[in-house]
């Protein structure tokens, strides 16, 4: 954050202040003057906190999605570390790429939260749709028996619709919440610099999904391509014209308690598991089953509309993130008993985290200054849990 000082000092220039920003200057915000030294400093910190955040979004995606999950498996580390490297290549830009390139567009032309959602939906039907195909497999995994129930018109429905939600929240939203929890001195800022750079991410993420495309074993028919491309369209379209306020947080602060988020977080994993793998052995018919499932998306956002607030809200967000994360470490432990014993890796350090980067957030809680007691932070910083709308 600049500060409207005109002379930064060093401690400002580390959180990001300088002259020579390769963004256009915020509005109303003087830009910094200084020795170069200092300008140079501030320019080195600002890349140096980027290439963080940039190498952290490539652990939490695709580590969060597939390795949690255990769509990736770990056991060729050991036993074909070649291939598990690939498969680590091409998962990273794929997911990674995605991730920064939605939010990228979301910061730089100020959307918010129902931009990331749509466009994270967009990127679940390009992933599954377009690129690996399972919208269209008719049996074994990862689909199973959700090849054949619901399956109309070449296309697995409750498939389709279960995992343009998942990836929507779980390869995009978390990982981009966690994000700037993880380092707030980036919220509402981009990380990657100028066009060049935007354009080479999304040059790796089309070629990623062109591989991806031509190594599928189902291939769509012209049906198929039609649906994926048009519903590709029309969530990019809503995303872009969607208000940055469309979701809806009321002002003020979070009036319900944290264990209250966290299992509003836990909450969408339930019901996301009882869709995709209950519904079939129960027999529902697979119109009512999508229907339900997307009804019940609406009641965790009317009960955020509510309660989550838009200021001091960094503790509650944290929990919101904690539950949705806890309920795919719970999803990997039946994995685990299932036999594949190598995701207990991952949910070790994803138990980690969350103890780890919890003592972090209430640190900050702690910290936080009484309201009044610094309205206005040193050029350069915010105070700790300041208020703030939720990060991007």
């Amino acid at each position: 954050m600049v500060g409207t000082e005109a002379t930064p000092t060093p401690t400002a220039s580390l959180a990001g202040a300088g002259s020579r920003n390769p963004l256009p200057p915020t509005p109303g915000v003087a830009m910094p003057s200084g020795p170069l030294s200092v300008v140079r400093t501030s320019h080195l910190g600002r890349v140096i906190t980027a290439r963080r955040a940039i190498l952290t979004l490539a652990i939490l995606t695709p580590g969060i999605p597939e390795f949690l999950t255990g769509s990736t498996a770990l056991a060729p580390i050991v036993f074909n570390p070649l291939g598990f490297v690939l498969s680590v290549v091409f998962d990273v830009a794929l997911y990674t790429t995605g991730a920064l390139l939605i939010r990228e567009y979301v910061i730089r032309y100020h959307k918010g939260w129902a931009s990331v959602l749509l466009l994270g939906a967009a990127y679940g039907i390009v992933e599954e749709g377009l690129a690996v195909h399972t919208w269209f497999q008719t049996g074994g995994p990862p689909v199973f028996a959700l090849g054949s129930y619901g399956h109309f018109l070449g296309i697995n429905w409750i498939w389709a619709t279960g995992l343009t939600t998942f990836h929507s929240l779980y390869s995009i939203a978390l990982p981009l919440l966690l994000l700037d929890l993880i380092y707030p001195e980036i919220q509402g800022k981009p990380i990657l610099t100028g066009r060049r750079q935007i354009g080479w991410v999304a040059a790796f993420y089309v070629i990623d999904v062109a591989v991806f495309a031509a190594l599928a074993p189902s291939r769509p028919d012209l049906l198929g391509w039609v649906v994926c491309v048009t519903g590709v369209a029309t969530l990019t379209y809503l995303a872009m014209t969607v208000s940055p306020s469309a979701l809806g947080i009321r002002p003020g602060r979070p009036t319900a308690s944290n264990n209250a988020f966290f299992l509003v977080g836990t909450s969408w994993m339930i019901v996301y598991l009882l869709f995709v793998l209950g519904a079939p052995g129960l027999h529902i018919p697979p119109v009512v089953a999508i229907a339900a499932f997307l009804a019940f998306l609406l009641l965790p956002w009317y009960y955020l509309r509510a309660h989550l607030g838009s200021e001091k809200n960094e503790r509650a967000i944290f929990s919101l993130a904690a539950g949705l994360l806890a309920a795919l470490i719970g999803f990997a432990v039946l994995v685990i008993l299932g036999g594949d014993i190598a995701v207990g890796v991952p949910v070790a350090l994803g138990i980690a985290f969350l103890l780890l980067f919890g003592r972090e957030v209430d640190r900050r809680e702690a910290a936080r200054p009484p309201a009044g007691a610094m309205a206005h932070p040193p050029p350069g910083r915010r105070a700790p849990g300041a208020a703030e709308a939720i990060p991007i």
